[in-house]
């Protein structure tokens, strides 16, 4: 038994062999991220030699359970993963190995059935769906990266149900509950919120963003790719009556890799944690005995675009400021607050 490298396909080099029982096995390695070709072959012969070498002493062909090979899995990739989307892998596949019964079971034994049994168990255990939603699609992704390197291999959480979510009310702070909180706030907290109410940059988006993406010279904001929810580079406008406010903030001397809100939620070196901005909003609400629990920190976007809508500002303008794909993504999320009225309804129902 000995592994070979495969070059057939020009973009997608491979390791392969067969265990002793003709069950054939893949390995990437990283290989392919490697662009020029006598540095990929290079690497390529290496990881070669070393799975050989592993082959011959017997320890590739172990066949170790599944729940080592999960978390192995996510190890090796968790260079190219945030540090909370790392802890959330880890996570599911702790959740899974609290539900299954046998801890040696090893990956070829895991089924649909099984799949299915387990998010059935977290659903009697009280977990909402949305909870269960975020268990089911990170073991997906995990068992998808075992079934590219493995032939044949049936991912058993591919096509298991998704279940029905709690949806979040959309509530946008009234003019008056606006100013009072503004009036209330810390200067740093009062910008974050002015940012995300002229910008509906999204709080977390806003956390991650760096003095060098606040661009006054195109009267934008830049959204990296790596930063943004949807995973894609986009820019926001800068209102004209937001610009002023942050000339006077003199962003243009500062080092551009520093985070725009680190530590205090003053531009600094340091990231400030998620978790941090919301819970000093929430403890501000609190205090001012604002009773309605969806009322967060979201809800400065939802009151922006409230009072865009009131200004009459065209849709197709708050689409794009919203990053919205259509129109009738912007035309939903309106009327989830309580805008676009039917008003000939209104007026002329009798």
């Amino acid at each position: 038994m000995e592994a070979k490298l495969s070059t057939a396909n020009p973009k997608d080099w491979f390791i392969y062999w067969r265990d002793k029982n003709g069950r054939l096995f893949k390995k990437r390695c990283g290989i392919n991220k490697i662009k020029l070709i006598p540095e990929r072959r290079q690497f390529a012969r290496q990881m070669l030699r070393e799975i050989n070498n592993a082959l011959r002493v017997g320890y590739v062909i172990l066949d170790p359970p599944a729940l080592q090979v999960l978390r192995e899995i996510v190890d090796l990739r968790k260079n190219q993963l945030r540090h909370r989307s790392w802890q959330s892998y880890h996570y599911a596949i702790n959740a899974f190995e609290k539900w299954l019964p046998d801890k040696e079971t090893k990956m070829d034994q895991i089924n649909k059935v099984m799949a299915r049994s387990f998010l059935e168990s977290l659903l009697r255990a009280g977990q909402k769906g949305k909870s269960i939603n975020g268990i089911r699609g990170f073991l997906t992704a995990i068992f998808n990266y075992y079934a590219e390197n493995h032939e044949d291999y049936v991912n058993p959480f591919r096509g298991t149900q998704k279940y029905r979510q709690e949806v979040g009310k959309n509530i946008a702070f009234t003019d008056e509950q606006r100013a009072k909180l503004w009036a209330a706030m810390t200067p740093e907290l009062r910008l974050f919120t002015r940012f995300i109410y002229f910008t509906y940059i999204r709080p977390l988006e806003l956390l991650r963003l760096r003095v060098s993406d606040i661009r006054m010279d195109l009267g934008a904001i830049i959204i990296q790719g790596h930063q943004s929810k949807n995973k894609r580079q986009q820019a926001v406008e800068i209102p004209d009556a937001f610009m002023e406010e942050l000339k006077l903030m003199e962003y243009d001397k500062m080092p551009g890799e520093w985070f725009l809100f680190g530590r205090g939620l003053k531009p600094g070196p340091e990231s400030l944690g998620r978790n941090r901005v919301s819970a000093m909003h929430s403890d501000l609400l609190e205090s001012m005995k604002f009773g309605n629990k969806n009322l967060t920190l979201y809800s400065w976007k939802h009151t922006g675009v409230v009072a865009a809508y009131k200004e009459k500002i065209d849709l197709h303008s708050i689409m794009r400021q919203l990053r919205h794909h259509s129109l009738d993504m912007t035309q939903i999320y309106l009327k989830s607050l309580g805008l676009e009225k039917n008003e000939q309804f209104s007026k002329n129902m009798k």
